[in-house]
């Protein structure tokens, strides 16, 4: 090889290099949006994907409890990653045993979450507050 091929073969893999690390420093800059075509909840209010949540949590779980008419915050027993909610089961109309802090989300009470969703022992949504 003569030297006039040997500097261009250098230069082409001085700019593939140079374009590989343009390319990383991108990648860890940038931030990334989720695809909505990807994950439909993305573009959901945070309020309407609590809800669904805790609906879908309650009606995959229920079965499994000894019994929901005490009220027992689902939160507290199944994983419920969903923003600053936690998810409670309530007996409608209330009944006072709902009001006992041991069924409600500890969570909540702590102040770690800011907001629930109650369903009933139906897991028909209730209210979100």
């Amino acid at each position: 090889m003569d030297n006039v091929v040997k500097k261009e073969l250098m230069y082409v893999g001085l700019l593939t290099v140079g374009a590989l690390i343009i390319v990383l420093i991108l990648s860890m800059v940038l931030p990334l949006r989720p695809n909505p075509l990807v994950n439909p909840d993305a573009n959901k209010p945070a309020e309407q994907l609590a809800q669904e949540s805790c609906v879908t949590l309650c009606t995959a779980n229920v079965a499994s409890l000894k019994t929901v008419e005490n009220g027992p915050c689902l939160s507290d027993l199944f994983k419920f990653d969903v923003n600053d909610y936690v998810c409670d089961i309530v007996n409608e109309p209330r009944i006072a045993v709902d009001d006992l802090n041991v069924n409600q989300c500890q969570e909540f009470l702590n102040g770690d979450k800011n907001y629930f969703v109650e369903v009933n022992t139906k897991c028909e949504l209730v209210k979100t507050q």
